[in-house]
């Protein structure tokens, strides 16, 4: 953790001077599907270390957390950032995407809406973070995923919303992006070691900046600052571009599998 807490410390001290930050609402919805086996080795420390961090930086946060395989956990329901409760999962199971997806946003519209809730009117950044492909919802499709996503972002009446898609390499995240009316300025792609999972952190700490300064992320800001976040000795923007005829390749033989 020490490459990502001494990035984050660089992020603070550009960020003195700023004006006060708005209140926040932090939702992950993270697969815990089997094909994520040894991935939670790194996410739950980083996804904790990451917590006490914005705790002190930002504490007018309140995160939601859920987990997905093929059935949709809450466990992280609304508590303020310095009171989150330490990850912990076994991945397992298949992947209810759209399932989890929606859940997570109809989780968040709900517990808004509690009566004396201070994040009532707080802007919301979703986190969506997946290594698979769709292939066990029960409740919810693509169209009524879409239509969720939609909403939030039409409807800024209490609060705005925003949403960044962290895919795995060589998952085809722009495509995912376009199923959910979103823009591949939306999407960054993250890698399963330790240095990977510390650029997941990163990025959401970039959209949260994003966010917490002006609301909602808009045009191709968070995009273009993550594509300069460093894995190994490239940057996410290199890696993209260098990589984009293998990551098509892998993308349809994935497709070809899943029929």
């Amino acid at each position: 953790m020490k490459g990502i807490l001494s990035f984050l410390k660089k992020a603070v001290n550009a960020a003195e001077g700023r004006k006060k930050k708005r209140k926040l609402i932090m939702v992950y919805a993270i697969d815990m599907s089997g094909s994520m086996t040894d991935t939670e080795k790194d996410m739950m420390p980083a996804y904790d270390e990451y917590q006490k961090y914005r705790a002190g930086v930002h504490p007018d946060t309140a995160v939601i957390t859920i987990l997905f395989n093929h059935s949709v956990m809450c466990v992280c329901d609304g508590k303020k950032i310095s009171s989150v409760p330490k990850l912990k999962y076994q991945p397992s199971g298949a992947t209810a995407m759209f399932d989890g997806f929606s859940f997570a946003i109809r989780k968040t519209l709900d517990w808004k809406n509690t009566p004396g809730n201070e994040f009532a009117d707080a802007d919301v950044l979703y986190i969506f973070k997946t290594d698979g492909y769709e292939n066990s919802s029960m409740q919810d499709n693509v169209e009524t995923t879409k239509e969720l996503v939609q909403e939030t972002l039409r409807d800024s009446s209490r609060g705005k919303s925003s949403y960044i898609i962290l895919n795995e390499f060589c998952i085809n995240g722009a495509k995912l992006a376009q199923m959910l009316g979103l823009g591949v300025e939306n999407v960054q792609m993250f890698f399963r070691d330790k240095g990977g999972i510390d650029c997941v952190f990163k990025a959401i700490d970039l959209a949260i900046e994003i966010v917490a300064d002006s609301g909602s992320i808009t045009g191709a800001e968070w995009k273009e600052k993550t594509d300069k976040i460093t894995y190994g000795r490239m940057t996410l923007g290199e890696i993209e571009k260098s990589t984009a005829e293998l990551r098509h390749l892998l993308d349809f033989n994935e497709q070809e599998i899943a029929r």
